[in-house]
């Protein structure tokens, strides 16, 4: 029997929990009467080979397209019967759609061949691409459009745009360039349905949520602001009532939010904990673990009041972007926080045993090394959280890439930046800091890290990367 849509999410992505955009999505689908089957090839991917670590490496670096990375004739040969398969997988369901779910930039090779294979199999199969890889330079979803290998494409939010092309309403905001449209009460979305995933097969059995859409702060290099122009948020009720719906359906008790930031809008955040406190005394219950993204704010905003009832509620890991440990650095960044902010939110998140992610990026147009010195001094200083168990890990990312249509975008003039592209650019007011300097300085920061005993995820695949970068920029 046909399927009306195949959703397929695809690597390079994380495996700790299934692809929330999928299962969004497949909720709308359902709501509105059409059929659809949801193919984590993401999952699949990294299960099937995880004893050939040479192939998962080879493929990592030429998901990584910044890179530019030519397969290995053999690696290739194998690549082409993995991508063959796949495409029987989606054919199999005999789907009216394809939609395929373009995380990052990480995904969008896998994508490319992905979608060639597609159309060369079956022409006739519509294919539909969206998701946040669209908005990189890579991907040229216009030029896609103009050959007919993709039928449409949707930049912005896609549960109305995905139903709109399927019901035949092509025209609307959100496809194929069209500017897209906010949905304003995003309570009124379906519960995200997780029932075509195998959540054994995850490294944790966790689930995602999403709380709230675009950002209350609009840091320079960020990108968020460009998909999201406002910041939307559900109620606190309607949050607590999908994690208890989930608990309900998969016995989970643990999420993450995909927030940009969950204390983007306190009263939700106390709403949220006061009914998630609620729920479990009603149902006698323990209380979940939840997460996400942490904006620090000042004592005053963010009071320990909070971190006590976020705690009650069982908030029990963030991340915050840190980027920085130079207050000058951050503040053109428009951080809007300083160190002093960022010691007592990690000391009340000790007090109330709330683990911590640190996020950093290492080369700012105007990071000096001066700048960059004291990043080593603020890892050298919270060693403490590290000992106390509460700094669960950094990440370092790879090193600062300019993303078109944001702020520091924009500034490149006054900032007298030159780019050969918006990864490999040069401030002529920081000329010291050219892309070689970012990458070493990158890596002397994570021998820093590593050697006061940091955790820093990925940090081999990431050092593979900046290595292989480096060796190409010194030859």
């Amino acid at each position: 029997m046909a399927t009306d849509i195949v959703l397929v999410g695809v690597p390079k992505h994380i495996t700790s929990n299934p692809p929330m955009a999928l299962a969004s999505l497949k909720a709308v689908c359902t709501e509105h009467g059409f059929s659809s089957k949801c193919l984590d090839f993401n999952i699949e991917f990294y299960r099937k080979f995880a004893n050939a670590p040479d192939f998962i490496h080879e493929m990592e670096l030429y998901f990584q397209i910044k890179l530019r990375h030519e397969l290995d004739p053999a690696f290739k040969i194998r690549w082409t019967s993995v991508v063959s398969d796949w495409v029987n997988r989606i054919l199999s369901f005999e789907p009216k759609f394809v939609g395929l779910s373009v995380f990052s930039f990480n995904t969008c090779a896998c994508a490319r061949d992905l979608i060639l294979a597609l159309k060369e199999k079956s022409p006739s199969t519509k294919i539909i691409i969206g998701g946040n890889g669209l908005y990189d330079n890579y991907f040229k979803e216009n030029e896609l459009l103009e050959q007919g290998l993709i039928d449409y494409y949707v930049k912005g939010e896609g549960e109305k745009a995905l139903i709109d092309i399927m019901t035949g309403k092509i025209d609307e905001p959100g496809i194929n360039g069209r500017s897209p449209v906010q949905i304003e009460d995003l309570d009124a979305l379906p519960f995200s349905d997780f029932s075509d995933f195998n959540l054994d097969l995850y490294d944790k059995k966790l689930l995602l949520i999403t709380g709230s859409r675009g950002c209350v702060r609009n840091c320079s290099f960020c990108d968020v602001g460009v998909i999201w122009k406002k910041f939307r948020y559900r109620s606190g009720k309607n949050l607590a009532e999908e994690m208890f719906y989930q608990f309900q359906r998969h016995g989970t008790k643990s999420f993450v939010y995909t927030d940009s930031l969950i204390n983007g809008s306190l009263k939700t955040l106390i709403d949220l904990c006061t009914n998630l406190i609620n729920f479990y005394k009603e149902n006698k219950i323990e209380k979940f673990d939840w997460g996400g993204q942490f904006i620090v704010r000042s004592r005053k905003s963010m009071n320990e009041e909070k971190f006590k009832l976020c705690a009650e509620a069982g908030m029990k890991f963030v991340s915050i972007g840190v980027e920085s440990g130079s207050d000058r650095v951050k503040a053109h960044m428009k951080k809007k926080f300083n160190n002093e902010d960022l010691d007592f939110t990690l000391e009340q998140c000790e007090k109330y045993g709330i683990d911590v992610n640190l996020l950093f990026i290492i080369g700012y147009p105007t990071e000096t090394e001066e700048d960059f010195q004291e990043t080593l001094n603020m890892l050298t200083r919270y060693k403490r959280y590290v000992d106390s168990g509460i700094l669960r890990n950094i990440n370092l990312g790879n090193t600062l890439s300019i993303l078109p249509n944001t702020p520091l975008y924009e500034q490149m003039g006054d900032l007298l930046i030159e780019a050969d592209d918006l990864n490999n650019w040069r401030s002529q007011m920081n000329p010291d800091l050219d892309l070689r300097r970012r990458i070493e300085r990158r890596i002397i920061a994570q021998d820093h890290a590593e050697k006061l005993g940091y955790i820093l995820p990925a940090r081999e695949e990431q050092r593979r990367y900046l290595e292989a970068r480096l060796a190409r920029i010194k030859s």
